[in-house]
């Protein structure tokens, strides 16, 4: 065989064998080391109660991020010596806040998901369709004490934005969460 062909050939079963390997991917896996991974993101939040819908926003740029929920809001700055916090004062003035260890913008205990907890071991896949969802068994590593409020938890790793959504009970009426993560247009700039 000429050594052309022999190269070709060679060049063809490796782009074959690459094309084979990324189709054997996992979306779930992909969606959450993405997510783990980046160090610019949005989540938006839509919390459908009764009569009110709440809208909270987390974004993360890098060193700082900001939270906002139901209009009260939030900014952190996190370097390697010391975690800053910057909220409103009953002066509706903005503070620093010097914390004594890291502190995630999110509270915990909340049912205010954030998707950096999740794992792909969490998941179970739901139907053919891709969509998974979260194992009630990790219902309270995710949402704490509140884990027992959560009635359904899912999503389409392939979705465009990545979105979650759930449901949880106040006062006996199911509230509908719908999570939306983006990557793209997203910074973050301290008040003071």
């Amino acid at each position: 065989m000429r050594p052309f062909i022999k190269k070709s050939l060679l060049v063809l079963m490796l782009s074959l064998s690459l094309t084979l390997l990324s189709a054997c991917s996992n979306p779930l896996e992909d969606a959450l080391t993405t997510l783990s991974e980046r160090d610019v993101y949005a989540f938006t939040y839509e919390i459908e109660m009764e009569n009110y819908t709440i809208d909270s926003v987390y974004k993360r740029d890098g060193d700082k991020s900001y939270y906002s929920f139901d209009g009260d809001e939030m900014y952190q700055e996190t370097t390697e010596t010391k975690t800053v916090r910057i909220t409103r004062n009953q002066a509706a003035r903005w503070q620093r806040e010097t914390l004594a260890e890291h502190d995630h913008l999110i509270p915990e205990d909340t049912v205010i998901l954030n998707p950096i907890l999740l794992e792909t071991s969490m998941f179970e896949k739901e139907d053919e369709e891709g969509t998974y969802h979260l194992k009630e068994s990790e219902y309270e590593t995710v949402f704490g004490d509140k884990a027992e409020t959560i009635q359904s938890f899912t999503f389409d790793p392939e979705s465009d934005p990545l979105t979650f959504t759930y449901t949880f009970t106040h006062e006996g009426t199911l509230v509908p969460v719908k999570v939306e993560v983006t990557y793209d247009d997203v910074s973050v700039s301290l008040p003071i």
